[in-house]
């Protein structure tokens, strides 16, 4: 199996070199948490925030903060950049201030069945569907048009395509990091750069 070349789609992560402030949070007492938010459907404005912890309180704070890989937080600059970019593929959702400033979580709406569930790697149920991926395959036959942003199950980690790319390196947004998803865990294992894209900041 080989890398597909170019990449086309990039996993949204953060801090690629360990350089930004990143959040923790307990999110809820079960599971249920994640079924009930941040699960391809609009939310509550008042959603409930959960407990913040600041990982890194001396580091650079990011237009991207590392949170969770299913909703990215993302500063009011960096809103502003993708809003018009994204429009209604994701909910962009008060988060807590961070040094007096607002921050925002993206519920992202859009889920597209792109994934090559057969090559994919990961661990699967009995059934062979995957429950967590280690790499992500995409299917060949994708349209020439991909969305700016979109998941591949609303519980799915976030997937970038070139626009959205550009959008980060264009505007210097700070703190993303922009993942090949077929090398996924294998990069931190092999302690390589996880950052893919050139001019990410």
């Amino acid at each position: 199996m080989t890398t597909p070349s170019p990449l086309k789609i990039w996993m949204l992560a953060t801090d690629a070199a360990n350089e930004y402030m990143s959040v923790a949070g307990y999110a809820g007492p079960d599971a249920s948490y994640w079924r009930v938010n941040f699960a391809g459907e609009r939310m509550s404005e008042d959603w409930p925030l959960p407990p913040l912890k600041i990982l890194g309180k001396s580091k650079k704070l990011g237009d991207f903060v590392g949170w969770t890989f299913r909703a990215p937080i993302v500063s009011a600059r960096a809103k502003d950049v993708l809003q018009p970019l994204v429009r209604e593929d994701v909910h962009f959702l008060p988060f807590h201030e961070l040094r007096g400033k607002p921050y925002f979580a993206m519920n992202v709406l859009r889920v597209e069945d792109y994934l090559d569930n057969e090559r994919s790697e990961g661990q699967r149920w009995p059934d062979g569907t995957l429950l967590t991926y280690h790499r992500y395959v995409f299917r060949e036959n994708l349209p020439a048009d991909l969305p700016p942003i979109f998941k591949v199950t609303p519980s799915s980690s976030v997937f970038v395509t070139r626009r959205f790319a550009d959008a980060i390196v264009q505007n210097k947004l700070t703190g993303a990091c922009l993942q090949d998803p077929y090398k996924g865990l294998t990069l931190v294992a092999r302690g390589e750069q996880l950052n893919v894209y050139p001019g990410v900041l």
